[in-house]
């Protein structure tokens, strides 16, 4: 995912490379087999379980359904946010979701993401997000939670 984001998108990393955030640009929001390939993204489904890579398809597939319908004009997508979990609570997620915004503010495009953690909600709401939509997964315990920033 990494070097997508940087081949396709906006990639920023704190000094400690302990975060990490990443926003795509709609027309890239997933690569193509081709490109996974090329950039060594096939090597993730050898790593899985047959089950969890059936429930990761299946969850992606309702994601793409679901931002294709919320968001159909040209948008960035914060694909990824991740922070070391020693690093966590520290405000390295803040601090990377503030510079991708400031590094997107010249393009005027709203920019979407999705968390299933509940959690996530407040925190992305802080930093500017509104919440769109929740929408159960069916079969699974689990809600995804729909947000966008607008500049």
């Amino acid at each position: 995912m990494l070097r997508y984001g940087c081949r396709y998108g906006n990639v920023v990393v704190d000094e400690a490379a302990s975060a990490v955030a990443i926003c795509l640009p709609s027309s890239h929001t997933q690569p193509n087999l081709f490109t996974a390939l090329i950039l060594g993204g096939i090597s993730i489904p050898l790593k899985l379980h047959f089950n969890a890579l059936s429930l990761l398809i299946k969850i992606e597939r309702i994601q793409n359904r679901i931002r294709r319908r919320l968001v159909p004009h040209p948008h960035y997508y914060l694909s990824l946010l991740g922070v070391a979990p020693e690093k966590q609570k520290t405000g390295i997620g803040s601090l990377l979701v503030h510079q991708e915004l400031t590094n997107l503010a010249s393009f005027r495009l709203p920019i979407y993401l999705e968390t299933v953690n509940k959690n996530n909600l407040r925190f992305y709401q802080r930093l500017g997000f509104k919440e769109l939509q929740r929408t159960p997964l069916a079969g699974l315990p689990l809600t995804l939670y729909s947000l966008i920033y607008q500049f």
